[in-house]
């Protein structure tokens, strides 16, 4: 009897160093600070993105802006050209729908910075109103957002700029995000 005790004690003993074993091995990862982005759909809208009030992607459609209203965006940010902008009327429909109507119309070569202050004070409200930003195919978009993330929402640098190229910035706008986040961070 008493061999069989020892013996369940040093099962129970064995089991409890194997629990702690595997309970330490599994580390617990904290999530970061700063909000995720994520791959969303609105519509038909192309390369649509989506983090913390913020929505990006391409043109959209009038049915596209009906359904962020529905979704709670207030603030539609246009950065098209003149010359991108095709026969719709996106301001147009914006008013129809209620929806605050932004025209920045902007390069990134020649982008004032009051400009993009303009759209980055736009952005950083997004907390009491969802903001739709886009331009002809997203790109531009994805690069004001990278901006808009790492000085707002702590986001480093490099993550930021890796997020904005899988969400369609070309290499060239690399250059104009590190140039706003040194002259915002200064």
């Amino acid at each position: 009897m008493l061999r069989d005790h020892a013996t369940a004690r040093l099962l129970v003993c064995a089991l409890a160093l194997a629990g702690l074993a595997c309970r330490g091995g599994s580390k617990t990862t904290e999530a970061p600070p700063w909000p995720p982005l994520e791959s969303a759909e609105l519509g038909s809208m192309p390369n649509v993105s989506f983090s913390d009030g913020v929505w990006i992607g391409g043109t959209p459609t009038p049915s596209d802006l009906d359904l962020a209203r529905r979704r709670g965006i207030v603030t539609v940010v246009d950065l098209r050209t003149r010359e991108e902008r095709p026969s719709e009327d996106v301001a147009l429909a914006c008013r129809e729908l209620g929806l605050e109507y932004v025209d920045m119309g902007l390069r990134p070569e020649e982008t004032p910075d009051s400009a993009v202050d303009q759209v980055l004070h736009l952005l950083s409200e997004s907390d009491s109103n969802k903001v739709l930003l886009f331009c002809s195919d997203g790109s531009r978009s994805a690069m004001f957002l990278a901006v808009h993330r790492v000085l707002d929402q702590g986001l480093p640098l490099e993550k930021a700029l890796a997020e904005a190229r899988r969400s369609g910035m070309p290499q060239e706008g690399e250059v104009f995000v590190r140039r706003q986040v040194e002259r915002l961070s200064a």
